[in-house]
């Protein structure tokens, strides 16, 4: 997906400057599909979508694409890469964009029967095949990935338990009464879940998975496991160049990584003490690298705390700012309305925000918090009537440069 959204703006560069001539660019990937939105996998999985709604990209007189081959090895000094059936091709700029995958437990045999992954299409069509043959599936990790992937199995028909280290799902976007809400709604649903424990033991049958044992005494039966437990970025090929490595490909702010005409960019990459996995920090990230790619100037690529809108199989979720610092907070919760929304005020300013089962106001919500503006003036109206009035605060935001239709 980040190489998608390079050639995207490289397409835009050179169509909006109009002193810039446009790149050739070859893109080679080792997967049969090119450029294809792993977020819809899920949906794909739930048959909720068609496998060409999938698609990112397409070749055309400036863009060659080569699937199915994997870059073994990249000379910077010849600036040639080889390719794994021995071709070498010159290069003048080469982009590392190798993204990342989903490690296995140390209990979990990665090589048994009935143990899998959910990050690639490839993936996607051996869960759906083993699926078939499952009436009990297991996934490991309650965050998004996991729930999503626990969410497609459900919808195929199989009794689902999600078992996650943490107390709470979702923790790093959710406090713990958004959790607790988004957990009622996947329970009502269908879901099981088992949280605050892990997987000790994984039980098999004649080289097949049959259940899990966890450290909380409890055993999870199933035909099927599923691990969706965080991502590792791919840097096996970067470090073969000999290019600085950490947990990620390591980069400076202009995505480049200290040897010439080599860049990295998604979620392969480590900048200072971050890498990164979710849309909106790596469209910034390509949007950056473009432009030095065409040689135009441009800001460098900055961090910044990007609020997480998802739909977590079929609940709105929202989460932005600072949930976890001191300060006081206003709260709505309606469990007949299926509604957890929770401000967090610091100092007369909104610092975070969490919206479960509804998301109003969450464009409200992130400029407010972005903007840092006093809402002394919006308080009594804020949660049930997000807008910016012609008040202070408004006029503020205005100042800012921050409008609302």
């Amino acid at each position: 997906m980040a190489a998608a959204y390079l050639l995207a703006e490289l397409r835009a560069v050179s169509e909006t400057s109009k002193h810039v001539r446009r790149r050739n660019v070859v893109l080679i990937g080792d997967e049969a599909q090119a450029c294809y939105n792993r977020v819809l996998l899920s949906s794909l999985l739930a048959g909720e979508c068609e496998p060409s709604d999938l698609d990112m990209c397409q070749g055309d007189e400036y863009l060659s694409i080569i699937t199915g081959r994997r870059v073994v090895e990249i000379y910077s000094e010849e600036q040639v890469l080889k390719l794994d059936d021995g071709q070498v091709m010159p290069y003048s700029d080469v982009v590392i964009s190798t993204g990342a995958t989903v490690p296995a437990p140390e209990a979990i045999p990665s090589g048994a029967e009935g143990v899998q992954f959910f990050r690639s299409l490839t993936d996607l069509d051996r869960l759906r095949t083993r699926s078939r043959r499952a009436k009990r599936a297991a996934v490991i990790g309650g965050g998004l990935l996991g729930l999503e992937a626990a969410w497609g199995l459900h919808l195929l028909g199989l009794t689902v338990t999600v078992v996650h280290r943490n107390e709470f799902l979702m923790n790093r976007q959710l406090d713990e009464g958004g959790s607790s809400e988004l957990r009622r709604q996947l329970e009502t649903a269908g879901l099981q879940f088992e949280l605050g424990t892990v997987v000790t033991t994984t039980d098999l049958s004649d080289g097949k998975v049959s259940g899990i044992r966890l450290a909380s005494g409890r055993r999870v039966d199933c035909e099927l496991l599923v691990c969706a437990t965080g991502i590792s970025p791919n840097t096996e090929l970067a470090e073969r160049a000999g290019l600085a490595v950490d947990r990620g490909v390591c980069v400076d702010s202009f995505l480049h990584t200290g040897i010439p005409s080599v860049h990295a960019l998604g979620e392969c990459i480590q900048l200072g003490a971050m890498t990164y996995g979710l849309v909106a920090p790596i469209r910034r990230q390509a949007h950056v690298l473009a432009k030095r790619l065409m040689r135009i100037d441009t800001p460098p690529f900055e961090d910044s705390d990007d609020p997480t809108q998802l739909k977590v199989s079929g609940v709105h979720v929202f989460s932005a700012g600072d949930i976890r610092g001191d300060g006081e907070h206003i709260e709505l919760t309606s469990q007949k309305h299926g509604i957890y929304r929770k401000l967090f005020i610091r100092d007369g300013r909104l610092v975070g925000a969490v919206l479960v089962g509804d998301r109003s106001g969450a464009a409200v919500f992130t400029e407010l918090i972005q903007s840092r503006v006093d809402i002394g003036s919006l308080r009594h109206q804020l949660m049930f009537n997000p807008q910016v009035p012609d008040t202070s605060c408004g006029d503020a935001m205005k100042e800012k440069g921050i409008c609302y239709a």
